[in-house]
């Protein structure tokens, strides 16, 4: 995704009683750093032999430095650089919140795994409503691969001896301006709260959070103690990178682990503050990045949360689900920005529990069940370290889309997340391993109220543009409206058109329609634009996309939905939409 281009972007206006920023600290990337070095001497000038402004480090390759000062707010920093001409942009050093909530009891039943309608935390379970994780363990290949997955969160406390075997080797490793470590990370990570290597999980005020999400992806399996991770054969190694929930921070565990190899994040954090230097660092980062959605149980629409809203394509953001199948009540939701839920509610892993916190059984380090959606993220992240261990020579687009293609649709979750299903591990790795499926990738559905009519495209960057561009009465982005293979091979083309006079687009699966088209209008009525993407060539095992014509709007209209289909049918005269038939098939 290109960076919005901004120069600066303006502290946001919150209720907060506690400020969501670290006072008298900015985050500026320059452009010319000599400049940058000048514009501080000047923000000094006046001040004698008090040099209050000045870099307190830089992050990394990535040409932002962190700047603090003493006596200058974080407001009175933003206005000092802002249209500066040494900066391209320069925003707070905004905080993140760890996204759990820790409930008062343990009990030892790993439901996410096989649910057999077992009570946990007070709940009685629906059989089956879980992400078939044992089902994936029957297909999982024993001479797979091992995969780095970064966890970056309060540290790990890596001792831990159902962990302990799974965690990243970190002998070789590189810092976050990727130079090589003497001596490597003993300590399997960094520590960016401390500044050192040891990033154990034992000193912040989150104590215990990254150990247990840690338990959830890598805790042995098959040991005779603990709980089971993700993996079967423990091909999940676990880097743990501490951070202070700033931002700074945060993008210099994620340098690290894209200096290290690391295929996948896990960050079970959120904030309700837009960050380009965040969303810049992960889009840098040639991986998968998995993102909690918030605990707030709201709209992320109305109250955005970052990073799972970024629009990142390497960017999977995960809403809780529950022993049922509904979405967790304390999740937060979104049928654009959040992909699919994964269990979250009466979680079981390894972590601390404060005997001061009144909501605590007994206390100190053990096993306890818990709800947030940052437990529901490590589910997801953990798969796609199974996915990465398989073939490591996936895109990240191939990955993110055998995760969302593959969830097991569910009634009640259609109205809050982007894919309307849940996490199925098994379903993600058979398309990978065990299945003639293709890898599929999305095709994203807009509405024009003003032109009443509504386009279809694959592109991503497309998708962005309008979204960016346009306002929602021109064009207003609906969500995904089916997936289709992401290889021309064995599959036939989807030809589309585009009308000047009609402002809107046609698209067919017919050469002959196609043909005739191009021979018979002029390209102000119907231009033809190439091949939209592919779809398979039979109807066996695939779904319809249903065609509708209207004559009034003269526009097309496509949709896989039996349900919008009959609808529009039974609710419109034919001169408003006439149904056309199947116009072809798709992947169910």
């Amino acid at each position: 995704m290109e960076s919005p281009g901004v120069k600066n972007i303006p502290l946001k206006k919150t209720e907060k009683k506690e400020k969501n920023y670290k006072e008298g600290e900015v985050l500026v990337r320059y452009k010319d750093k000599e400049k940058l070095d000048r514009k501080i001497e000047r923000i000094n000038e006046g001040q004698g032999k008090r040099k209050t402004a000045g870099i307190k480090k830089e992050i990394g390759d990535t040409k932002v430095v962190l700047v603090r000062s003493e006596e200058k707010t974080t407001e009175e920093l933003i206005d000092e650089f802002k249209g500066d001409e040494s900066v391209e942009y320069v925003e707070p050093n905004y905080r993140r919140e760890l996204a759990h909530i820790p409930n008062d009891t343990y009990f030892g039943y790993q439901w996410s795994h096989r649910n057999t309608g077992q009570s946990v935390g007070g709940i009685a379970g629906t059989p089956d409503a879980d992400a078939d994780i044992t089902e994936a363990w029957d297909i999982e290949e024993s001479d797979a691969g091992e995969t780095i997955l970064a966890v970056i969160d309060s540290g790990v406390r890596y001792s831990y001896a159902d962990l302990s075997g799974n965690m990243w080797d970190g002998s070789v490793c590189f810092d976050k301006n990727n130079d090589l470590v003497a001596g490597g990370c003993p300590n399997h990570g960094w520590d960016y709260y401390d500044g050192d290597n040891d990033p154990d999980d034992s000193a912040s005020s989150s104590q215990g959070h990254g150990t247990f999400i840690a338990g959830i992806i890598g805790s042995e399996t098959g040991n005779s103690s603990g709980i089971a991770g993700i993996s079967r054969y423990n091909n999940i190694k676990i880097m743990a990178l501490r951070f202070d929930l700033y931002v700074d921070t945060e993008v210099e565990a994620i340098n690290f682990a894209k200096n290290n190899g690391a295929k996948v994040i896990n960050a079970s954090f959120t904030g309700e503050d837009y960050s380009l230097s965040e969303e810049l660092a992960i889009e840098a980062f040639d991986g998968v990045f998995v993102a909690a959605s918030g605990n707030d149980g709201a709209n992320n629409d109305s109250i955005h949360q970052y990073p799972c809203d970024y629009d990142s394509t390497n960017l999977i953001c995960v809403g809780a689900s529950d022993q049922n199948d509904a979405i967790a009540s304390f999740s937060n939701y979104s049928t654009t920005s959040v992909d699919l839920t994964a269990p979250g509610k009466n979680i079981t892993s390894y972590g601390y529990c404060d005997p001061a916190d009144p909501e605590c059984d007994g206390g100190g380090w053990g096993f306890y069940w818990i709800g947030g959606t940052s437990f529901a993220t490590p589910f997801v992240a953990g798969t796609a370290g199974l996915l990465y261990a398989h073939n490591d020579t996936l895109t990240t687009t191939q990955v993110k889309n055998l995760i969302l293609d593959s969830v097991d649709a569910k009634a009640g979750l259609a109205s809050y997340v982007a894919t309307g299903g849940r996490l199925n591990v098994y379903k993600s790795l058979n398309y990978l391993i065990g299945s003639s499926d293709p890898i599929t990738q999305p095709v994203y559905r807009f509405y024009s109220q003003n032109n009443r009519s509504h386009f279809f495209t694959i592109s991503e960057t497309e998708k962005n543009r309008i979204i960016s561009t346009y306002p929602e009465e021109e064009w207003r982005y609906e969500g995904i409206a089916w997936y289709v293979p992401t290889t021309s091979s064995g599959n036939s083309p989807v030809y589309r058109f585009y009308s000047q006079n009609n402002r809107s687009h046609f698209f067919t699966i017919s050469e002959t329609e196609k043909n005739r088209i191009i021979s018979t209008y002029p390209e102000e009525e119907w231009r033809y634009e190439g091949i939209a993407w592919y779809v398979p060539t039979t109807s066996s095992g695939n779904s319809p996309v249903y065609r509708f014509y209207s004559q009034n709007n003269r526009s097309h209209f496509f949709t896989i939905s039996e349900t919008e289909k009959n609808r529009i049918i039974s609710t419109y005269p034919t001169e408003e939409w006439n149904y056309e038939g199947i116009a072809y098939y798709v992947p169910e």
